[in-house]
């Protein structure tokens, strides 16, 4: 016995002595102790390759284990695959040391002290990580929706309409390292590791996600999604659903003529990138304007190319009148053979007939000429306005200037308020709505508000009658309960049903981006802003010139009197619902029906900015409402936004 132990202790210190001898030698030869015990050194690595030496014994034991349970089976056997593999292993590595489950399409083994392993459906074995750093995707559709995703990540949606879906990926624990998406995925958010993605069409994706599980090495995993059919819109307001972009049957919109109840043809809305076509779901009668959603849930309305005549009740006063509507193509020809005249685009060609306009004039909103309208590369057919006053948030600086927004036209929200106009026209123009295609969004201008009044009041919207005055505040559609503004609230669109614009007369009050050029005005400069691109600008002639983004109306020396005088001796802006529509500068002499007054005050020096529509606590409101306003941030000045795509 004695002997045995000696010799044991011999060979130990022969061992050690040859480990010695080794480690001096890598020494001599160059070798660092860094380079034997670091973590890449000599030692880590063959302790690496001991460990794999490890998994690879335990995936062949699992092998083994997997092959015996496949041919274990018997005729009249009741045990199931998994018990029999369970049993295998347990014969392995004791009882109560392994865990197999099944995973849809396969098994996941753990072995106590060894470690999760993976079997696929064809028996190959792989080492798992722990699953709580597998990726998981969550699909956001609507409730008629299906959305499935097998224990690998495959995921299938089934949807019946047309529109898009809202994939979210996310790691439950630990570190995302990268997200590669395939073809035809959009990154819309990244939010403390929860990637949203939006799918566009028909087909098959993919995600490629690389997770760290601390320590471990990193761990990728593929997220196929197959999308069948179409989907859901992940924003799609309540009561309203996809329609047809076709416009079958006028399902999607129908611009009625209420006088004779006839549908007339009018351009075709322009849908770019994710914009979806939608319709109401309740009950409508008269005019059905267009409708569309964005990415993020934006709505907008479509206001087609037209050309318009006035005719006034007293053929001496601009007190009262009528506004005809004709809708015309590019070329500006009739798109319908019920509309007959002259079709000019030149206001100072305009003549009068006992109070009658002669000619149709081209609204200047969709035009290339920038003096009193449009100021487009192309002649336009038709614009998209916000539904809504806009939305969204912002942030700002210690000097009040805001440092970011987030702009969006959602119903049932606060309007979004407190903004300098020249923030508002700057962030307005960057706003994307959740969309990657060029919109070209920009603040409303007075020609804008103006060929949105002028359709309202015409026989395609109110028939003459102005809007019902939001009269409950700064939220969008007049309440919080979204189904509630078409159904209950419909007297504020342009309308008179869901498919108008609403809180064109009370809500909030509205900037538009035009002023009136009074010269070296300090309110147009520190509100309006002196640099380059901003609504006022850097240079003379960026401060007096009107452009497809703003509407600057000429002064007259200090006074708003001749300054709203000069409108009809210059005969330029037509169209903008301002010297058309009023009899003066001051007072309430805009017009109006029902028996109460609207605003009519024209901006002057201290007060050079327009607003318009006025707001829920002003007795004044409506289509035609214009007033003065100096261009700060208060808390009920919203704006509105237009996209000219």
């Amino acid at each position: 016995m004695l002997k045995k132990q000696l010799k044991k202790e011999e060979k130990a210190i022969t061992l050690i002595a040859l480990v010695i001898s080794i480690i001096v030698i890598l020494i001599l030869a160059g070798v660092t102790i860094a380079a034997l015990s670091g973590d890449n050194g000599i030692l880590s690595r063959a302790a690496e390759s001991k460990t794999k030496s490890q998994e690879s014994q335990v995936q062949e034991n699992i092998k083994l284990a997997y092959n015996s349970a496949l041919i274990g089976g018997y005729a009249g056997e009741t045990t199931t695959f998994k018990d029999r593999l369970q049993s295998e292993l347990e014969n392995t590595y004791g009882a109560e040391k392994v865990t197999v489950e099944e995973d849809g399409s396969g098994y996941i083994v753990t072995i106590e002290g060894k470690g999760t392993y993976t079997i696929d459906q064809n028996g190959n074995i792989g080492k798992a990580i722990d699953s709580k750093y597998i990726p998981t995707a969550t699909y956001i559709v609507g409730s008629t929706a299906t959305a499935t995703e097998d224990a690998n990540g495959q995921g299938t949606i089934t949807k019946d309409s047309t529109a898009y879906v809202i994939v979210t990926i996310s790691i439950q624990e630990g570190t995302i390292s990268s997200v590669t998406p395939g073809t035809g995925l959009t990154l819309v958010s990244n939010d403390s590791g929860k990637y949203v993605y939006s799918i566009t069409k028909d087909g098959n994706y993919t995600l490629t996600i690389v997770s760290n599980q601390g320590t471990e090495n990193e761990y990728t995993k593929n997220l196929p999604i197959s999308v069948q059919g179409a989907y859901e819109i992940a924003y799609m307001p309540a009561t309203w659903t996809v329609a047809s972009s076709s416009n079958t049957g006028n399902e999607w919109y129908a611009y009625t003529n209420i006088a004779t109840d006839t549908v007339v043809k009018a351009n075709e809305p322009k849908l770019v990138g994710n914009m979806h076509a939608i319709k109401y779901t309740g009950t409508t009668t008269g005019s059905k304007w267009a409708n569309a959603i964005t990415s993020d849930g934006s709505m907008f309305v479509w206001i087609p190319r037209y050309a318009y005549k006035i005719t006034y009740t007293d053929p001496n006063s601009r007190a009262a009148g009528t506004i005809d509507v004709a809708f015309i193509d590019t070329n500006n020809q009739f798109l319908n053979s019920t509309d007959t005249g002259t079709i000019i685009t030149n206001p100072a060609d305009i003549t009068f007939t006992n109070g009658v306009q002669n000619q149709w004039l081209v609204h200047p909103a969709f035009t290339t000429n920038a003096a009193n309208g449009g100021g487009w590369d192309n002649e336009l057919t038709g614009l998209w306005v916000g539904k809504f006053e806009a939305t969204g948030s912002s942030t700002k600086d210690s000097d009040g200037n805001v440092t970011a927004a987030t702009i969006s036209v959602l119903p049932g929200t606060s309007a979004l308020c407190s903004m300098r106009i020249k923030d508002q026209y700057k962030f307005a123009k960057t706003a994307t709505f959740g969309e990657t295609a060029t919109l070209n969004s920009h603040m409303a201008k007075n020609s804008e508000w103006g060929a949105m009044g002028y359709l309202a009041y015409s026989k395609y919207g109110r028939n003459g009658v102005d809007v019902t005055l939001q009269s409950s505040g700064l939220t969008t559609g007049g309440t919080s309960t979204v189904a509630n503004i078409y159904s209950s609230n419909y007297g504020q669109s342009t309308t008179n049903n869901a498919y108008g614009v609403y809180g064109l007369r009370g809500g909030a009050y509205e900037y538009v981006a035009s002023y009136v050029n009074y010269a070296n005005n300090l309110t147009l400069q520190t509100k309006g802003g002196i640099l380059a691109g901003d609504l006022y600008g850097a240079t003379d002639n960026e401060k007096s010139t009107s452009t497809r983004y703003k509407t600057v109306y000429t002064a007259s020396g200090t006074s708003e009197s001749t300054s709203y005088n000069l409108l009809e001796a210059t005969n330029i802006f037509r169209g903008d619902g301002v010297w058309e529509t009023s009899t003066s500068y001051t007072g309430s002499t805009s017009w109006h029906n029902e028996g109460y007054t609207v605003f009519s005050y024209f901006p002057y020096t201290s007060y050079p900015f327009f607003l318009r529509g006025g707001a829920y606590n002003s007795s004044g409101a409506g289509l035609f409402y214009f007033n003065y306003n100096n261009g700060t941030g208060d808390s009920f000045n919203s704006f509105r936004v237009v996209l000219a795509p």
